[in-house]
């Protein structure tokens, strides 16, 4: 989520601890952050009956805390200021650059403390680890029922809110006929454009680029080998460059052409617009790629019905449709859709329903394994 070390750093590395403002620990403190936790069982689904009540118990509590949700990143500024404004309730976000191994950390090392994060919002495999270690607790929100199966864990441990999916945002100020497809991008017209955000070694996006690739190219969640040789003929014709596909680079024009998350493409838009350029950006058509994101309410939460209240907003609420404004798509698109919430140009600007409707997403076995052939193909492939 914002720094090239943060949110979109691939999520395998060692926490640093510093990074989450945690002081040095007792070993008494140390054991106890290792203990496990009880974790209550799943109840029903909210009733849109007991909402108001729900709020009303929020709002007494008087505040909530996040981790890892930047105001640049799929317009959680403003999903936060609609919230604060909602409801009254004061937001404050810790760490808002931290990876999700970083906010397991904290989940760890913060147990008991007052600014102990309510909710937290990590990777699908890092998700998979809060539920197996005790770190969070079950919520099934109102719109529990509508929520697609693949994004949501099915005893409500965590939901996946939102998703984004690889978009070529292209400087067209400079590029006067932009690529739409991964077919299109081939072309030596685009020579010494073409970045991906990191290294797809090292970075989530990157490798989820090359994924995208593979698709369009005959491959499958299974086999991103056809990705990877892709992206060796872009290197060898010079299209695609060894640089990081992040706002500074697109704002000096050192790269025209980033292959990224939708939702990091409106805040570079916005950049680029304060110097006179602009910044446009379209699904490829024949390699469309997803990733999502898990939101959990902490175990030991310092303010429970404001977590439930938040995994409410960002669900059904006006923060779900929120994140439209910054390139990301919410759990309940097509239902949005269906209720004319949303407007034609932003529909215009991601696929079809049914292709939307029809997106599957890795599994963490799946993502083991193409990161393990990208790590070893990459050199000989791209260099």
């Amino acid at each position: 989520m914002a720094a090239s070390i943060g949110r979109r750093a691939f999520l395998g590395g060692t926490a640093a601890v510093a990074a989450v403002g945690i002081g040095a620990l007792t070993l008494r403190e140390a054991e106890s952050a290792s203990a496990p936790l009880e974790v209550p069982p799943a109840e029903p689904p909210l009733s849109p009956d007991d909402l108001p009540d729900l709020v009303k118990a929020a709002q007494a509590e008087g505040a909530l805390t996040l981790i890892a949700m930047p105001r640049t990143w799929a317009n959680y500024g403003e999903i936060i200021s609609q919230f604060e404004q909602t409801y009254g309730i004061p937001v404050t976000v810790e760490s808002p650059n931290a990876t999700s191994a970083q906010e397991l950390t904290a989940l760890r090392l913060m147990r008991g403390q007052a600014r102990l994060p309510d909710v937290i919002e990590v990777g699908p495999p890092f998700a998979v680890q809060a539920v197996q270690q005790g770190l969070v607790v079950p919520y099934k929100p109102t719109a529990w029922d509508q929520i697609p199966e693949r994004l949501r864990d099915p005893n409500g441990m965590w939901i996946g809110t939102y998703f984004g999916l690889i978009s070529f945002g292209v400087n067209t100020t400079k590029v006067s006929n932009p690529p739409t497809t991964w077919a299109e991008l081939n072309d030596a017209a685009y020579k010494g454009m073409a970045a991906t955000n990191g290294d797809p070694r090292q970075a989530n996006s990157a490798l989820n680029a090359v994924w995208a690739a593979s698709l369009a190219n005959g491959g499958s969640l299974d086999n991103i080998d056809p990705g990877i040789q892709y992206f060796g003929e872009l290197s060898q014709e010079g299209i695609y460059i060894p640089l990081q596909a992040n706002v500074a680079n697109l704002a000096n024009q050192q790269v025209l052409i980033a292959l990224d998350w939708s939702f990091n493409m409106p805040g570079a838009a916005n950049v680029l617009s304060q110097t006179g350029l602009t910044l446009t950006s379209s699904v490829p058509s024949d390699g469309v790629m997803g990733g999502y994101y898990c939101d959990a309410i902490t175990n030991g939460a310092p303010h429970p019905n404001a977590a439930r209240l938040w995994m409410e907003w960002v669900t059904s609420g006006k923060g779900a449709q929120l994140y439209l404004d910054g390139g990301a798509v919410p759990a309940l698109y097509s239902q949005f859709v269906e209720q004319g919430k949303v407007p034609q140009e932003i529909q215009d600007q991601l696929p079809d329903q049914q292709t939307l409707d029809a997106l599957q997403f890795p599994t963490e076995d799946q993502q083991a394994k193409a990161s393990a052939e990208v790590a070893s193909q990459w050199n000989s492939a791209v260099g």
